[in-house]
């Protein structure tokens, strides 16, 4: 069986990664499957990347805004778009889901209203019912989110999943092995307050910990793994 890569596209804050790990880590304590089928890369090491190698790809966050990344975002671009290719499972997790916009062809920037910040709740569309892995899901939930950008012109390339009122683009798939998420389905009440205590946003603290409905959110990294990962691995083993 081939690995999880996990693409470790930035770090969270040193105080934070004393705590609670790093991006990558949130996302393996959320994952049904031992550690060592999992392997962490960073594409900005400057070693290639042998796409083929890998059964499936977790793209993480990042605090660097895509639009502002010049030609380091059109080489990690480059990197999806070779997994699109190649139709390898890629589920990409805020940066990590506006970097598979960008690779189908949408526009990134700076969402007009502002910051989203705490726990949203997640629309999804009628075309989600249908869909391997938002199909699970009941047509509302809740989530963490963090973020300054979103998707601004979207192509036709990309199949809108989930939003609400503020962000137009919570989830998306591209092709039929791809995801994306605006939203941050590895984060945890303590994570999440930790971001929002860096925003200057206190008012929102309680919330997150008096009504904390958000384990919901996280079923998404699981699902992919179980029902689109592993049966993509074993369909390839002859």
């Amino acid at each position: 069986m081939k690995k999880l890569c996990i693409l470790k596209l930035g770090s969270t804050y040193e105080t934070l990664k004393i705590q609670s790990g790093d991006f990558e880590d949130w996302i393996v304590s959320v994952l049904d499957i031992p550690r060592d089928e999992i392997e962490i890369v960073d594409p900005g090491s400057g070693v290639p990347i042998d796409i083929e190698k890998y059964g499936g790809f977790i793209s993480t966050g990042s605090h660097s805004m895509l639009s502002e990344e010049g030609e380091y975002a059109e080489y990690l671009s480059g990197i999806v778009s070779r997994i699109l290719d190649f139709n390898i499972p890629y589920f990409g997790i805020c940066y990590g889901h506006q970097l598979l916009a960008k690779a189908a062809g949408c526009q990134i920037g700076f969402n007009p209203n502002g910051l989203e910040a705490g726990i949203v709740d997640i629309i999804t569309t009628p075309e989600a019912k249908k869909d391997n892995l938002f199909g699970l899901l009941p047509g509302v939930f809740q989530a963490f989110a963090i973020h300054s950008q979103t998707i601004l012109n979207p192509s036709s390339k990309i199949m809108r999943l989930a939003y609400n009122e503020f962000e137009n683009h919570h989830a998306i798939r591209v092709g039929e092995n791809a995801w994306g998420v605006q939203f941050h389905p590895e984060f945890t009440p303590f994570i999440m307050g930790e971001y929002l205590r860096q925003e200057n946003a206190p008012a929102k603290l309680s919330q997150i910990y008096e009504n904390n409905s958000t384990e919901i959110s996280s079923l998404t990294l699981k699902i992919f793994v179980k029902n689109i990962i592993k049966p993509y691995n074993l369909s390839k083993i002859h």
